[in-house]
């Protein structure tokens, strides 16, 4: 991302080197024997903390955009002309971020009220950016717990500063579930907001997850 905001790098040539890769990769794991593949794309990164702290969410709109745009075109193309394939699919991270983070119903839902800022750190940032850099550092000082690390974890959409937290990769991987059980009986699933409050209904995840973690 550094290389494609100083003009180091192209978004298209980054997109386009980074596409044919992914499809040389699936090419290589079908020649290992691998018959059921899933490619995950870009999750969408303009939403977190890190592109918001970095003014980066345009750049990273973009890329990720176009990325995901070409990956589904090229990967799709491989499989309808590759034999052999016998479950093949784009797992949409870069969608379901999208879904998730812009859906009040989702976020109310699963309980999370914090999409802004992480919660490891948030807080610190937060601080360091204040016009009062007195003041800030004596708040760091005297709250030093409470600042490197937010009260309620469940809660925030983003655990540190580009990861999700808890609840949104436990969704994530009951959503993977029910898509990937859809594909086995030769159907699909729609990454929409009702589906994703169906799921997380059907598996009550707008309640603290049990330790260790089961799905």
């Amino acid at each position: 991302m550094f290389d494609l905001a100083t003009n180091t790098l192209t978004v298209s040539s980054f997109v386009e080197t980074l596409s044919n890769t992914v499809v040389s990769q699936l090419e290589q794991l079908r020649q290992i024997g691998f018959k059921n593949i899933i490619v995950a794309d870009l999750a969408a990164i303009q939403y977190t903390p890190f592109a918001d702290i970095l003014n980066l969410e345009g750049l990273a709109n973009s890329t990720v955009s176009l990325y995901n745009q070409q990956l589904a075109s090229k990967v799709s193309a491989w499989a309808s002309g590759t034999q052999g394939i016998k479950v093949f699919a784009v797992a949409e991270i870069g969608k379901f971020v999208e879904v998730t983070a812009k859906s009040d119903a989702v976020l109310n839902a699963l309980g999370i009220t914090n999409v802004k800022t992480s919660c490891v750190g948030g807080n610190v940032l937060n601080l360091i950016q204040s016009d009062n850099k007195l003041m800030a550092l004596l708040k760091l000082v005297v709250d030093a717990k409470k600042n490197i690390m937010c009260s309620n974890p469940s809660t925030n959409y983003f655990f540190d500063f580009v990861h999700s937290a808890e609840r949104i990769q436990r969704l994530f991987g009951y959503y993977s579930h029910e898509m990937i059980a859809a594909l086995q009986k030769g159907q699909t699933l729609e990454l929409t907001e009702s589906a994703i409050l169906s799921i997380i209904k059907q598996y009550n995840l707008g309640t603290p997850a049990p330790k260790p973690v089961t799905v």
